[in-house]
C-alpha cells in the first residue's frame, strides 16, 4: 500500500490511500473459504459449495468489507506515525478516489481531507492584566432578594382580578394568521419580573376570561424565554407575527411570607436564626457567596476571551462544518447551525490552547492527587444522605469503581485538569479588584457578551449521541 499528503493549505490537506489486491486479498479469500466449509445449500453437500458460487453470492460484500477495514487502519495509523493534529474526523474525497468498476477492479485509490489544528504560541505571563470584580451588596440589592426569599416561601392563591406582581396563566394566540395556522400555546406570565412597562400595564387590572392584545417579544426576556413561553422552536420565531391575543385563564395572588421566626427555621433550620436583623445578615453572606461565584465566572470568560482573541487561531471552518453536519443524527437549520458552530469554534480554540498550557508548563494530574479528589466526591455524596463519618477503605472502594468507568474516568480527568489550569492562571496573571455595583455587573455581563460559552452544553454533541 502507498499512502501520501498532498497539503492543501496550513490547515487543511488530503491523504491517498492505493491499495493493491495484494493488501486485501489474502483476508477476502480466507473469509470466502470460511463461508464455504459452513455453508448448507440444496444440492450439494456441507461444505462442498462450489468456492465461484460462494464468491458470487458474497464476494463483493466480503470485498467491500475487508478494504473498509484496511482503510480506516491504515489511515489512522499513518496519521499517529505522522503526529497529525487532525481536528474531527477524516472525511472521503469522492472527487479524488478512484472507484470505477468496484466488481471487477483490484487496484484502489481512495482519497480523504483531513482538518489540521492551527499552529500558534500562547504567552501567559504577569503582563496578562485582567479585572477581578466584586459586586458591592447594598440595602437595596439585599432587600430584593430579601423580598424575592420572602415570596418564594410565601403563599398562592387564585384571584379574578390581576394585580403588579401576580402570575397569569392564558392562551397565546398568534393574530394575522389563517385559521389552524397560527401559533396557539398556553403559558404563564409573571408580571413583577416584566421590564417593559408599557406592556405590564395592558395586564394590571384584568379579569378572568379577558383578551389582551401583546407583543410577546416585550413579554420575554430574549429569543430563548420568548420560544419557551409560545412553545416553539428559536428558529421558528424570525417567521413568527409580533401580535398575538392573550386570553386569561387563571390569575395567581403571590403574598410573601412574613419576616418571622417561622420563616428563618424554614430556610435555616430551627433555631439557627434568630431575629430579622440576624436573618438580613445570614442572607447577605449567602448572596456574596452566590456572587462571588458569579465574579469568578466573568473573570474566566474574560481570561479566555482575551488568550483566544491574542491566540489568533484561524480553525480549517469548511471542513469542521461538513464534519459536524455529517456527524449529527439529525439535520440542522442553517440558521441556527451558523450560531451553534461559532460557539463550537470557539470552544475548540480553547480547548486547543487548554492542551498547549498543559504541555508548555508541564500540568500534570498525579494518581493519588485523582483517588482524593474522587474520595472527596464520593464522601460529599453520602453526606447529602446523612452518612458523614465513613473509613477511607469504603470510600477508596466506592472511588475504584467510579474511576472502572471509562467515561467517568475522563470526565474527572477533565475537572481536574481544568482546576490545574485555573489555578496556575490565577497564579500567574495579574488581578485589580474592581468594586461594582450589581446592575454595572449585569451590564459588563450583557452588552459585552463573551463568544466562548465556557458553561453551555456542547450542541453538536448533543446531536451526535
Amino acid at each position: 500500500m502507498n499512502i501520501t499528503k498532498q497539503e492543501v493549505d496550513n490547515l487543511n490537506a488530503v491523504i491517498k490511500l492505493e491499495l493493491s489486491e495484494g493488501d486485501y486479498g489474502d483476508k477476502v479469500n480466507q473469509i470466502l473459504n470460511d463461508y464455504r466449509k459452513k455453508a448448507n445449500m440444496p444440492g450439494f453437500r456441507p461444505g462442498m459449495v462450489p468456492i465461484g458460487m460462494i464468491r458470487k453470492m458474497y464476494g463483493n460484500a466480503v470485498k467491500a468489507d475487508e478494504i473498509n477495514k484496511v482503510l480506516s487502519s491504515s489511515l489512522y495509523d499513518y496519521i499517529e506515525q505522522n503526529n497529525l493534529e487532525i481536528l474531527g474526523n477524516p472525511l472521503p474525497n469522492d472527487e479524488q478516489s478512484n472507484v470505477e468498476d468496484f466488481d471487477k477492479q483490484k487496484d484502489f485509490e481512495f482519497a480523504y481531507d483531513i482538518g489540521l489544528a492551527p499552529q500558534f504560541e500562547i504567552s501567559v505571563t504577569a503582563k496578562n492584566k485582567y479585572n477581578q470584580y466584586k459586586i458591592v451588596i447594598d440595602d437595596e440589592l439585599l432587600n430584593k432578594n430579601i423580598g424575592d426569599v420572602a415570596r418564594r416561601y410565601g403563599s398562592v392563591k387564585e384571584a379574578e382580578t390581576s394585580q403588579e406582581n401576580d402570575l397569569i396563566q392564558g392562551e397565546f394566540r398568534e393574530l394575522g394568521k389563517e385559521e389552524g395556522e397560527g401559533v396557539v400555546h398556553t403559558s404563564t406570565v409573571s408580571l413583577e419580573f416584566l421590564e417593559d412597562e408599557a406592556e405590564k400595564q395592558k395586564l394590571i387590572g384584568k379579569k378572568l376570561g379577558d383578551v389582551v392584545k401583546v407583543n410577546p417579544a416585550k413579554l420575554s426576556k430574549g429569543d430563548t424565554d420568548m420560544a419557551a413561553m409560545l412553545g416553539v422552536q428559536k428558529h421558528e420565531l424570525e417567521n413568527l407575527s409580533q401580535e398575538f391575543e392573550f386570553q386569561i385563564s387563571k390569575i395567581y395572588n403571590l403574598t410573601p411570607a412574613p419576616l418571622e421566626q417561622e420563616l428563618f427555621d424554614k430556610i435555616f433550620g430551627e433555631g439557627k436564626i434568630s431575629g430579622e436583623e440576624e436573618f438580613r445578615n445570614k442572607i447577605k453572606e449567602e448572596l456574596a457567596k452566590a456572587l462571588e461565584v458569579d465574579c469568578e465566572r466573568k473573570l474566566k470568560k474574560d481570561i479566555y476571551d482575551d488568550l483566544i482573541k491574542k491566540a489568533k487561531m484561524d480553525l480549517p471552518d469548511e471542513f469542521l462544518k461538513r464534519w459536524l453536519k455529517a456527524a449529527s443524527k439529525e439535520p440542522i437549520p442553517e440558521n441556527i447551525f451558523d450560531e451553534e458552530y461559532e460557539k463550537y469554534a470557539d470552544s475548540l480554540r480553547w480547548q486547543l490552547m487548554e492542551n498547549k498550557i498543559i504541555k508548555t508548563h508541564e500540568l500534570q494530574i498525579q494518581e493519588e492527587e485523582i483517588k482524593a479528589y474522587v474520595r472527596q466526591m464520593v464522601q460529599e455524596q453520602f453526606a447529602m444522605y446523612g452518612q458523614t463519618e465513613m473509613p477511607d477503605e469504603q470510600l477508596d472502594a466506592f472511588g475504584q469503581r467510579i474511576l472502572s468507568n471509562e467515561e467517568e474516568r475522563n470526565k474527572i480527568y477533565n475537572q481536574l485538569y481544568d482546576k490545574k489550569i485555573t489555578e496556575f492562571l490565577k497564579n500567574t496573571c495579574t488581578f485589580k479588584e474592581k468594586e461594582v455595583s450589581y446592575d454595572d455587573f449585569v451590564k459588563l455581563v450583557t452588552e459585552k457578551p463573551s463568544k466562548f460559552n465556557l458553561f453551555n452544553k456542547n450542541f453538536f454533541n448533543k446531536l451526535f449521541k
